[in-house]
């Protein structure tokens, strides 16, 4: 009885899900962007087949790292790894995850694809529930600059940011229309009552309403469940080869990278995706095969590149904190500039000028809007440069 007992376990375990799993997918489809030829790692989303690299989830999100470090049992340990059994992210909203994913794969580096709102809270929403700490705090950000006061106040409650509501309830308070139904709908009762008060306060004493307003700030809380650590940490550091004279870079020669470059005198193993995503032309002239470049005793060197310039063009890629832009002076960008450059990639970049608080001088905003072509600096720097007093200098002209 017993060996019978154990065929019908494996049935009912393995094949009979594996059936159901099979004929489930016969109704999926592959997602139309976000499915890579190398990507290592599958998810299903409202029925949508996702090919993704596994990097990006284990390195920023202590919840995907946690579910990968669980013990390998017989069941799991196929999970997520073929087609026939992705991890199925359950009660995943298929459009939250879409633009969860457009942070690690954006169409232009240096620019998030988001726009809107309602784009940005589809990001809170995964940032907070998988714990992307950098990303939360990015979308957090954002919404900041673009959410209207009953937005914010809104999605305050939804995802505990406490620093929305005092700014948010001020703003209400103090325009000159009161809340329409609609606005009231969408809010607690306490929030329509508190700020029904407020408005009395405004209408009888402005010392007063600042007085209550101070009195109905929270506490400043934090989501305890994780802690905004820096990142690429997760994998040990590699060690050095001892085949060759070169040695493993220790922040960008990722555990599951699938192409091996050398630069000067260090190893780089990152994702053929970025290769053949932004550096098409450069990816069909050196990868005639998949295989291509894959070990250490094979790399592809990069002649005439520097190391400091490949790592922080690598930065736009894999980024300390999803969201921000690392390279901040203007020696960093123009390492970039450099690469860009040469290899016709200036088309692929897009940066924000509101990020670089570093780069001041609008000769040095010309500089890296001429050599990354970001058209969208060249105005205020050549406004800030007519309006000084002083005028160009010999080192300036050059």
């Amino acid at each position: 009885m017993e060996p019978l007992w154990n065929i019908l376990t494996y049935l009912l375990t393995y094949l009979l899900p594996a059936a159901k799993v099979r004929q489930a997918l016969m109704f999926t489809s592959k997602h139309h962007r976000f499915y890579f030829p190398d990507g290592n790692i599958f998810f299903m989303v409202d029925g949508i087949l996702f090919k993704v690299h596994r990097y990006f989830f284990e390195q920023y999100s202590p919840v995907f790292r946690s579910m990968f470090s669980l013990p390998i049992t017989a069941e799991s340990s196929a999970e997520g790894l073929t087609e026939l059994r992705p991890i199925v992210l359950e009660g995943t909203k298929l459009v939250d995850f879409e633009w969860l994913l457009s942070v690690f794969y954006p169409k232009k580096l240096g620019r998030p694809d988001a726009r809107t709102v309602g784009d940005w809270t589809s990001i809170l929403n995964l940032s907070t529930k998988w714990e992307f700490v950098s990303l939360r705090n990015e979308a957090v950000y954002q919404l900041s600059h673009t959410a209207s006061p009953i937005d914010l106040l809104v999605l305050s409650h939804m995802f505990n940011v406490a620093e929305w509501c005092i700014p948010a309830y001020g703003s209400i308070s103090r325009r000159s229309t009161p809340l329409t139904t609609e606005e009231a709908s969408r809010l607690p009762v306490d929030d329509v009552t508190t700020i029904y008060a407020l408005r009395q306060y405004i209408t009888a004493d402005s010392r007063k309403f600042h007085a209550l307003l101070k009195k109905l700030e929270p506490s400043k809380t934090e989501l305890q469940s994780y802690e905004d650590t820096v990142v690429l940490t997760s994998y040990p550091k590699p060690s050095t080869v001892t085949s060759t004279s070169y040695s493993r870079h220790e922040r960008f020669y990722l555990a599951d990278g699938n192409i091996v470059f050398l630069v000067e005198d260090k190893l780089y193993n990152i994702h053929r995706y970025f290769l053949e995503q932004y550096w098409a032309t450069f990816a069909s002239k050196f990868l005639s095969s998949p295989a291509e470049a894959s070990t250490d005793g094979h790399p592809i060197y990069l002649q005439g590149v520097e190391s400091s310039e490949f790592y922080h063009l690598l930065c736009l890629f894999y980024p300390k904190n999803l969201g921000e832009f690392e390279p901040q002076t203007t020696d960093e960008l123009e390492s970039i500039m450099h690469l860009t450059s040469r290899w016709k990639l200036t088309s692929r970049v897009d940066l924000d000028i509101n990020r670089f608080p570093l780069i001041t001088s609008p000769v040095d905003r010309l500089v890296v809007a001429y050599g990354l072509h970001v058209t969208g600096w060249l105005r205020p720097a050549f406004v800030a440069l007519c309006m000084r007093d002083e005028p160009l200098t010999i080192e300036e002209g050059r």
